[in-house]
């Protein structure tokens, strides 16, 4: 498994660094954007109660609040 910290240095999104790109849409709460930073197969893993959530089950708005 592949953190951010350990990937974020060498993957690009519009040829712009993926961190840059991730805490952008984040700041600016662009949900399109910091999607496009996501694969489909992507968990959130919370990791004090064991959840797992499944791209389609997360909130996005809810989240980018």
């Amino acid at each position: 498994m592949l953190y951010m910290k350990d990937c974020a240095n060498h993957l690009k999104i519009n040829n712009e660094p993926f961190q840059k790109n991730y805490t952008k849409a984040w700041n600016e709460k662009d949900i399109t954007a910091f999607m496009e930073c996501h694969h489909d197969d992507y968990e959130l893993v919370i990791h004090s109660t064991g959840e797992v959530k499944k791209m389609e089950d997360i909130d996005w708005d809810k989240m980018m609040e």
